[in-house]
């Protein structure tokens, strides 16, 4: 469900200072990492001329280490706009339908099926849309004061419940 070893997450994005401290204690580890942002907004389909409060999940390359996300052709890149299935029911989302997300308008590159991420989740407030993290600048949606969840994942080779304390120690001391 975490998708990766280890986790390290806030309710705004990290100031300068932290992201040092988390590149610093990591770097003595051979590790790979990746952002998920989680917010919540207003999203338009423009092919149906309507508008809902969506949970955008914003992720780069390399989501999920572990686990999988699957599209209903069977792919998943985290550079597109996927809509989950309950959206595009909700909705009658098709491939190359725009979305307007703030600012930003983007055509659908697929539907997810799956996300292995989701899990034993319960309640959720809205469907899900998975954005490229590389554009959420874009829109508009992050701004000073905005709050979501921001979490950097790592993936640490040879890892092991030693390793994963001595870090959890380091960044508690350290933060």
């Amino acid at each position: 469900l975490l998708t990766s070893d280890l986790a390290v997450g806030a309710r705004r994005d990290f100031f300068p200072e932290e992201q040092k401290i988390l590149q610093n204690v990591f770097e003595k580890w051979n590790h790979e990492q990746y952002k998920v942002v989680d917010i919540y907004s207003m999203v338009s389909h423009l092919n149906g001329k309507a508008s809902r409060l969506v949970e955008i999940r914003s992720t780069e390359k390399g989501f999920p280490f572990y686990g999988a996300i699957k599209g209903k052709d069977g792919t998943f890149s985290s550079e597109g706009l996927y809509v989950s299935k309950d959206l595009a029911a909700l909705w009658n989302v098709q491939i190359n339908d725009d979305l307007k997300v703030g600012d930003v308008t983007m055509k659908v590159s697929g539907v997810v099926e799956e996300d292995s991420s989701m899990g034993l989740r319960g309640f959720s407030l809205a469907p899900r849309i998975y954005f490229p993290l590389s554009k959420l600048g874009e829109p508009g949606l992050i701004r000073p004061g905005a709050t979501g969840s921001f979490t950097y994942h790592y993936r640490i080779q040879d890892v092991s419940a030693e390793v994963q304390k001595a870090i959890k120690s380091e960044i508690y001391k350290n933060i």
